[in-house]
């Protein structure tokens, strides 16, 4: 942790002000960056990272994915500061230290969560194209809480309904091997802008995977303070974006970012959280089964699906004897149901992946390798290419989803969010256990759970217990 910042917010003063310039006029490409200290470190004079800070704003956050990327604004007052990224209809996957204060053993007063929201500077407020919510319940795993290691940094988020106008979610991959990724998030401090708002936009990054652990990864995508649990995709040749882990730190240096892995001992309780969401627990309407979706071929609303073929998809028959584990495994919500597959490749490894600035038309490009799919959810199954070429088209429904042009005729807005934004920080020192590498992360009791029984001692004895939050 020597070259460490995790990025848990300490507090810092508001940046410098420049004058205002319209958003329409903005056009930002890789710049020199204010590199500073680290993750959520004071304001300090610029200094320059190695190769530059590639971070960009983004243009239109309301553009699939940057739509699913969540600000997480903490405490009672929300001027602390994190990222998430909305998985499912109701779920959002941060980091532990963004959900979870180790300091206090308990969860955080999580004030709002915002998808997609950008600093307005015809207006100067705070845009929220799809409104704001407080989450209704916490979770993180237990070994989390009992030791702070950095590689179980990773919890989740849940809200009481669907954000309206976002329907389309990244698939979340577990045990991708990526050389090159995209992080975004929201972070305010160490930003290569002092113009005004650039503290409450969302910023973009990318760069090569330069180490990758079991569970954890680092990467030349810059990131600093705010950007903890922001997520950390994949752009293959043909299209596909895969969610394969969560930003939790970053180098002192050079803003080198860590994340956490998703892999076979964290999917579990992941793919869990992901089939937590509201829409499954409301009416069939809210959802298509599989068959549906082989049958009809179109979207809850109707739409059809643009099926591509087997061919442009990379995919070929499953052979007689499959040998071997899967490259990676998949999880996804697509029109409102829960899916997990796994992918095989005949050959090569994971595609090495690009920049993603979001305008992405459908691509023809198949992938390098031979692929076949089995299907582990809603049901178990080897799929044929016909079948695995709806799944996988049905996954990238949001190609065919146009952004909204900004700025916005009309929506919600918040004139009142803090300039100086801090970043959280879990002061609760970690501890390092030997563990079995094999063994399965197990969850912690559930913010919603430790009320429960801290209600249930409150009853029991007439007064508060010690420890009962």
């Amino acid at each position: 942790m020597s070259r460490l910042a995790a990025q848990h917010p300490m507090l810092t003063p508001p940046a410098p002000v420049a004058s205002p310039r319209s958003r329409r006029a903005r056009r930002f490409g890789p710049s020199v960056a204010a590199a500073m200290m680290a993750g959520l470190a004071l304001f300090s004079p610029a200094s320059s990272r190695a190769g530059g800070d590639e971070r960009v704003i983004v243009d239109n956050p309301m553009r699939h994915p940057f739509n699913t990327v969540v600000k997480v604004r903490i405490g009672s007052d929300g001027n602390g500061r994190g990222s998430g990224v909305l998985v499912a209809d109701c779920t959002i996957l941060t980091n532990g230290h963004v959900a979870y204060n180790r300091s206090d053993d308990d969860y955080r007063t999580i004030h709002s969560v915002i998808p997609g929201d950008y600093y307005d500077e015809d207006t100067s407020s705070t845009a929220l194209p799809y409104g704001s919510q407080t989450p209704v319940d916490a979770a993180t795993n237990s070994n989390y809480v009992d030791t702070g290691e950095e590689k179980y940094d990773y919890a989740a988020l849940f809200v009481g309904s669907p954000f309206s106008g976002i329907s389309t979610y990244m698939p979340v991959s577990f045990d991708y091997g990526a050389s090159y990724v995209n992080v975004a998030g929201y972070p305010s401090e160490d930003l290569s802008s002092s113009r005004e708002g650039a503290g409450k936009e969302q910023w973009r990054g990318w760069g090569d995977v330069w180490w990758r652990g079991s569970r954890l990864m680092w990467y030349r995508a810059a990131s600093s303070g705010g950007q903890s649990g922001g997520p950390v995709w994949v752009l293959e040749d043909d299209g596909d974006r895969y969610v394969v882990g969560v930003n939790r730190a970053h180098t002192n240096d050079n803003l080198d970012g860590e994340g956490v892995r998703f892999v076979d001992n964290n999917e579990d309780l992941v793919t869990g959280w992901m089939d937590n969401g509201c829409s499954r627990s409301r009416t069939a309407q809210s959802s298509l089964s599989f068959d549906e979706l082989l049958d009809g071929r179109q979207t809850l609303s109707g739409e059809p699906i643009e099926v591509l073929s087997p061919e442009e998809l990379g995919l070929m028959p499953r052979p007689r004897n499959v040998r071997g584990k899967a490259a990676y495994r998949v999880a996804q919500v697509i029109e409102g149901s829960f899916y997990r597959w796994e992918v095989y490749q005949m050959r090569g490894g994971a595609p090495r992946g690009h920049a993603d600035g979001g305008e992405i038309a459908v691509s023809t490009v198949a992938p390098t390798a031979g692929r076949f799919i089995r299907l582990i959810a809603p049901e178990t199954r080897w799929l044929d290419t016909d079948e695995a070429a709806v799944l996988l088209s049905a996954s990238r429904l949001w190609m065919t989803q146009p952004a909204p042009a900004l700025p916005l005729a009309a929506s919600a807005v918040d004139r009142h969010e803090p300039d100086g934004a801090y970043a959280v920080r879990d002061e609760a020192p970690i501890r390092r256990l030997r563990t079995d590498p094999r063994a399965k992360d197990v969850a912690a009791p559930r913010r919603s759970e430790r009320q429960t029984v801290s209600t249930s001692l409150l009853g029991l004895f007439g007064r508060p217990v010690a420890g009962a939050r």
